[in-house]
């Protein structure tokens, strides 16, 4: 954070990823209840798939904050949540005027890249819903 002209903090709006392009994707809750689990896991599914795409066609290496949201919302489905897979995939998205410290989850992580995600990712795809 600079402190602006009028000596107080400004912060730096950056977005994670292209939100526009793929907000139309997420289901509304009240749309999941009726739906099967495999209805439910093929949603999130695609959703996390779209995340993944987005920042490759962005063609750089993911945020803290993206992998974090990624990781869970991977997770959840094989535990069956996937009203909280499509959670942390739309929290995934946020920009960083909309978290907590910044600073620290806007940096790129070179531990867990795309590739890996996307390893664990298609493991889930794997498995039945549940």
């Amino acid at each position: 954070m600079d402190l602006g002209k009028n000596g107080k903090h400004e912060i730096e709006i950056r977005l994670i990823m292209d939100f526009e392009r793929i907000k139309h994707k997420f289901p509304n809750p009240p749309s999941m209840v009726g739906k099967s689990s495999d209805e439910k896991k093929r949603i999130c599914e695609e959703l996390i798939q779209e995340a993944i795409d987005q920042i490759r066609r962005e063609n750089r290496s993911a945020t803290k904050w993206e992998v974090d949201g990624l990781s869970q919302a991977i997770a959840q489905i094989l535990y069956g949540r996937y009203s909280y897979s499509v959670h942390e995939v739309l929290l995934s998205t946020k920009s960083s005027h909309e978290v907590a410290r910044p600073d620290y989850w806007w940096d790129e992580v070179d531990d867990i890249d795309l590739d890996k995600l996307q390893f664990a990712f298609e493991y889930i795809k794997g498995i039945p819903a549940r």
